[in-house]
């Protein structure tokens, strides 16, 4: 044991099939799209893949992502990077709560204890911090959509584009 050296930090976050924003009340569905993140320093072991179907018949891991940093901040930092970049869709997962908790300055110092979750933690966090932003992306998409709407028909009778694409158009901004 003398000869084995230890050398930086690693953290470990588990991605599950769960609502973090209904008391991690299992999350079914189709992973309509599921990409894990890459990057340095992160390793992913994966147990799911687009197209896959959720089912409370089976334990809802998803993936295990595991980052290293020099020092403990780094494996944070880079953890908090591979959760952002992660894509799923089709279902709910605890990303987000583990994003909170790697930004909370109790698990950052490591002052942290088993009673993390029940000390600092509550749904009502993660639909105040997160969910916003969401409905403000939701709010301009809609908003683009129907000034575009407006300005003129998308596609025309036979379903060919008629160049008023908002694809073709963002240009205009």
């Amino acid at each position: 044991q003398e000869a084995i050296h230890r050398y930086g930090h690693a953290i470990e976050c588990r991605i599950y099939a769960e609502d973090p924003e209904n008391n991690f009340f299992p999350s079914t569905g189709v992973l309509t799209h599921y990409a894990a993140p890459t990057g340095p320093r992160t390793r992913i072991d994966n147990g799911a893949q687009q197209g896959d179907e959720v089912q409370v018949y089976y334990d809802p891991m998803l993936s295990k992502v595991i980052t290293w940093g020099e020092t403990r901040l780094d494996a944070i930092e880079s953890m908090k990077r591979a959760l952002s970049e992660f894509r799923i869709h089709g279902i709910q997962t605890t990303i987000p709560f583990c994003l909170f908790t790697l930004r909370h300055q109790v698990f950052v110092q490591g002052t942290h204890t088993t009673s993390f979750v029940a000390q600092h933690f509550s749904p009502e966090i993660l639909r105040n911090e997160i969910q916003p932003s969401g409905r403000i992306i939701a709010a301009i998409a809609a908003a683009l959509f129907i000034k575009r709407r407006s300005d003129g028909a998308m596609y025309n009778r036979k379903g060919e584009n008629s160049g008023n694409s908002p694809c073709l158009s963002f240009s205009r901004f």
